[in-house]
């Protein structure tokens, strides 16, 4: 999996959850308001924890949020949450994802992607860490899934007009050497081959690949927007 720069509002239950899974592999940086939690993680978890409001724009230009390339408002506040990816998309390219309990919120998400300028949403209580943990490293699929112990990623994707395998057959898309292509999807329609037909472009693409893989692909063989399940 390529590294990437991915820094962490809050730190509870859930935001000190997504901080270990992710510290081993990429850079790691965690915003929590209490003293004590930011001394805490600086000696319990290989990464680096500043005390601040995820709010304020000079607290996020502090840790460099222009240089980050993910990041996640974990803290117990639906609002500030939201507030959080707002007030990032202002000041940065980064990729956001928000921790939310009041499904109204998700209800709206789910209806326009963009909205509240967040780009992931989450919605659960048990299964919140281990689906932002998911994320980071594939943020351009649509799902996404684990098997042989970790080893093996099952992902799918959106075909943009421009990629180079739109309008091809799974056998014909099927030429990069550490992808096991496994079918096509036209109109939420799964094709498998032999049996895909050739007749309509495809709009989307399942694929196995080893653990990290995928990270690899070439920007033109993923899709421009990230278009997420609200859960998984």
């Amino acid at each position: 999996m390529i590294p990437v720069r991915v820094i962490i509002v809050g730190a509870g239950q859930v935001g000190e959850s997504i901080a270990a899974d992710l510290s081993g592999a990429h850079d790691v940086v965690i915003v929590e308001q209490d003293p004590d939690r930011v001394e805490e993680l600086n000696y319990s978890l290989d990464v680096l924890a500043v005390e601040g409001d995820g709010t304020n724009v000079s607290v996020l230009d502090d840790i460099d949020v222009a240089d980050a390339d993910m990041v996640i408002a974990s803290t117990d506040d639906d609002e500030t949450n939201i507030v959080i990816c707002s007030t990032v998309k202002a000041v940065s390219d980064a990729f956001t994802i928000a921790r939310v309990k009041n499904t109204e919120y998700l209800q709206t998400w789910r209806r326009s992607t963009t909205a509240f300028g967040i780009d992931f949403m989450v919605c659960t209580y048990l299964e919140a860490a281990e689906s932002i943990v998911r994320v980071v490293g594939l943020p351009a699929a649509r799902d996404a899934d684990l098997f042989a112990d970790g080893r093996v990623e099952m992902a799918e994707f959106d075909v943009d007009p421009g990629s180079p395998i739109a309008g091809q057959t799974v056998a014909a898309a099927d030429t990069y050497d550490s992808l096991t292509f496994a079918a096509l999807v036209r109109d939420e329609e799964m094709l498998i081959p032999p049996a895909a037909p050739r007749s309509r472009p495809a709009t989307g693409w399942s694929s196995s690949a080893p653990r990290g893989a995928f990270a690899r692909l070439p920007a033109t063989w993923r899709p421009r927007t990230a278009p997420f399940p609200a859960t998984w």
